[in-house]
């Protein structure tokens, strides 16, 4: 039997048992759709929540806005887009030193510790900048913590720089392009789309998002996002969690050159240009998504 028509049937049998959790689950393999699966009431058009897969979006947004100008570079200091953070209560002088890099791997060393802090950011008059005034427990580039303000900041950056809102600037430079229509993102209390998570997509657009990285940030003939920003949000460790420009590397087997865009409840968009493939699962609480993927990885479809 073809390793392509067992990974379906495996597939299969892992979505009965785990099917009051997935809602959809796809595979592109070389640009067909070899896959698909949808709960009851779900299809490829339904927009679902997908969590902190919106951070990958973000990310995406960041390198074009870099390659139009906007923004200097990964090299860039956060706060010269914030020249009066200095000035507010809460900042810290070593917040100088954040990039832009810092922001994109989870390496800015801000952690919001707890809920007061919380409530303060996402119910600020500018959410972008409250996110950069959070606590910084560390300093920059010394740890890895996995936090959703600072995102926040990237997005906030993009609209200082681009004068426009984000969500007009991903529907004109990612979305469109990718024939994405009228998505909801999700806003803190000023308006400003959470950068890390919040954005709704269907599982067709999460599988045309995952096809632009596949291809290099070339999407239906046009270069939408620039070919060495993909190649440089891949994470490049070769750990177990390792992580790039807000993309995920292989949890099970660190050595397979494939990567992904995760949101929690195992939401993922995981990629693998070595086989040309593309796999899509969006899904409600559980360990049946990782466990699908991980699959997908001991049967050789991924």
């Amino acid at each position: 039997m073809p390793m392509l028509l067992k990974c379906s049937f495996a597939l299969k049998a892992l979505i009965q048992l785990g099917s009051p959790r997935t809602n959809s689950l796809l595979v592109m393999r070389a640009g067909e759709l070899v896959h698909e699966f949808y709960r009851k009431g779900y299809n490829k058009h339904r927009p679902d929540d997908i969590h902190s897969i919106t951070k990958s979006v973000t990310s995406a947004l960041v390198g074009i806005a870099i390659a139009e100008g906007h923004i200097g570079g990964v090299e860039d200091k956060a706060v010269q887009y914030f020249p009066e953070a200095p000035e507010q209560p809460g900042w810290q002088e070593s917040k100088a030193d954040i990039t832009i890099e810092h922001l994109l791997t989870m390496r800015s060393g801000i952690r919001y510790g707890g809920r007061e802090n919380w409530d303060a950011f996402e119910n600020s008059e500018d959410s972008a900048l409250m996110a950069l005034l959070l606590p910084q427990a560390h300093v920059p580039g010394e740890k890895f913590a996995y936090e959703d303000p600072p995102i926040s900041i990237l997005a906030g950056i993009i609209e200082r720089t681009t004068g426009q809102k984000l969500l007009d600037y991903a529907n004109e430079k990612l979305f469109a392009p990718l024939g994405i229509a009228n998505p909801h993102w999700v806003t803190a209390a000023d308006g400003l789309p959470y950068g890390g998570f919040g954005l709704h997509l269907s599982p067709g657009d999460l599988l045309r998002f995952g096809q632009l990285y596949l291809q290099e940030g070339s999407y239906d003939g046009r270069q939408v996002v620039p070919a060495e920003w993909i190649r440089r949000s891949r994470p490049q460790g070769k750990k177990i969690l390792s992580y790039g420009y807000l993309f995920w590397n292989d949890y099970f087997r660190p050595r397979r050159s494939y990567y992904s865009a995760n949101g929690v409840y195992g939401q993922f968009v995981a990629i693998r240009p070595g086989c040309k493939t593309v796999i899509v699962r969006t899904g409600s609480p559980g360990k049946v998504g990782p466990f699908i993927l991980k699959k997908c990885v001991d049967y050789g479809i991924m």
